[in-house]
């Protein structure tokens, strides 16, 4: 989360850094985070108010106060690199030098798997931002099959704010189900009783294989296979677990392409 940052002393611009004058702030508090995040479950970054209330305990430990209060406190020696732009919610500072190529065109979404985007094209509007649906109304993905396009359809409905929990069952559903799809076409047999980490696997192999994901598309999915199994499954069996609905939404958003090439 951008938000803690400033906290922790972290800088961006193409890659993270801690400035030098900053580095005895950061290895403390970085340490402190380190040793509150020991023996937690993986629940505990998923859900914002919990997150919030981890860096307060952590700041209040080191100092007595909030994290929010020693950002304050801090905040005159930041340096200002330049114009403030939003990002997934969140305002960081983007050099002068660089600036952001940012449109508002409508029904158009930063690429973020496209890296090599020309100046001569710029970025459209991205239409994740502010969306308070897992998926955006306006976003462009449908399936040939009834029950997925159904479920794709009420992920572009429902707030996802108001409705975390149907929301994350729905999410599950589309990963699993996008992908059973796909097998079954591919190799024409019942893949309906198979489990989800081993089902996800085989087919980011397959759309690999076949160059529809990149291999870092391939390595993202393949990476993150079991802390969503987790949490999904935390979901659904977990009495202490809440879905986060930011969570949520950046699943979707790091991992449409392989939903959307599952309906292919």
């Amino acid at each position: 989360r951008e938000k803690y940052f400033p906290f922790l002393k972290l800088q961006y611009s193409d890659h993270y850094s801690v400035l030098p004058q900053d580095l005895d702030l950061f290895i403390e508090r970085i340490r402190a985070v380190q040793q509150g995040l020991d023996g937690k479950t993986v629940a505990i970054v998923y859900d914002q108010e919990r997150i919030e209330e981890f860096y307060n305990t952590v700041s209040e430990k080191l100092y007595g106060v909030t994290y929010q209060t020693i950002i304050d406190q801090e905040a005159p020696q930041q340096l200002s690199i330049g114009p403030l732009v939003v990002i997934d919610d969140e305002p960081i500072d983007v050099p002068q030098e660089n600036p952001s190529l940012v449109n508002d065109v409508p029904n158009q979404e930063i690429d973020s798997d496209n890296t090599e985007t020309s100046a001569a094209h710029p970025i459209g509007r991205d239409v994740f931002n502010g969306c308070k649906t897992i998926i955006p109304w306006s976003y462009q993905i449908r399936s040939s099959n009834m029950r997925i396009n159904k479920i794709i359809n009420e992920l572009k409905r429902l707030d996802a704010d108001a409705y975390p929990n149907a929301c994350g069952t729905l999410l599950r559903a589309l990963f699993e189900l996008s992908a059973k799809w796909f097998i079954e076409h591919s190799d024409g047999q019942d893949h309906t009783k198979d489990e989800f980490k081993p089902v996800i696997k085989n087919v980011a192999n397959l759309l690999r294989n076949q160059g529809r994901i990149s291999n870092s598309q391939h390595s993202a999915i393949s990476a993150d296979v079991d802390v969503l199994r987790e949490i999904f499954n935390g979901y659904m069996h977990d009495t202490d677990g809440y879905p986060s609905s930011e969570a949520l939404k950046n699943f979707f958003k790091s991992h449409r392409t392989f939903i959307e090439e599952c309906q292919k």
